[in-house]
This record gives structure tokens, C-alpha cells and sequence, in this order.
């Protein structure tokens, strides 16, 4: 073999090795960006799930309380009801109960 071809050979090895240490280098920066996306889609998902959260959190919240109020008035409107009742209740009671005692006297 000559010297020629030797050095032509010598050449390509040393540009392929120069090829192979770029690809390398490529490969683990297309790593690191695709690992940097991926933490920023899930911070961005995160964030996104702690917003629809508090919308559902706030939505469940005011429906709780709406729901809260009506059966709060409902208990009030059978308080008095049963207030009503007992109260004439109550003086039919007393007013028996003072019959009786007059008609004793």
C-alpha cells in the first residue's frame, strides 16, 4: 500500500471519528431539549390541572352553598310550621286545661 493511500485512509477514519463525536454531541443535546420539553409539558399540565381545580373546586362550592340555602330556608319554613302548630296547639291546652279548672271551682 502506498503512502498516498494510507494517508487517504488515515484521513477518513480521523473525519469519521470527527462525524461519530458530533453525532454524539447531537444526540445528547436532542436529549436534554426533549427532557427540558417534557418537564415544561408537564409543568404546564400540572399548572393547568391545579386552574381546572379550582374552577371545579369554586363551581362545587357555590353549588354546595345554593343547595345549603334552600335547604336551610325549607328547614326554617318547617320550624315555623311546626311552631304554628304547637303554639295552637299549646292554647287549645291551656285553654282546656283552664275550662277544667274553672269548671271545678
Amino acid at each position: 500500500m502506498n503512502f498516498d493511500a494510507i494517508k487517504t485512509i488515515s484521513a477518513a477514519e480521523s473525519q469519521a471519528e470527527k462525524i461519530r463525536a458530533e453525532a454524539a454531541s447531537e444526540a445528547k443535546r436532542i436529549l436534554a431539549q426533549a427532557e427540558a420539553d417534557g418537564e415544561a409539558l408537564v409543568l404546564k399540565a400540572k399548572e393547568e390541572a391545579n386552574v381546572r381545580v379550582s374552577h371545579l373546586y369554586a363551581d362545587a362550592d357555590r353549588a354546595g352553598t345554593a343547595e345549603a340555602q334552600k335547604i336551610e330556608q325549607t328547614a326554617k319554613e318547617n320550624a315555623d310550621a311546626l311552631g304554628q302548630t304547637g303554639q295552637a296547639a299549646m292554647d287549645k291546652a291551656v285553654s282546656v286545661i283552664t275550662e277544667r279548672i274553672l269548671s271545678w271551682q
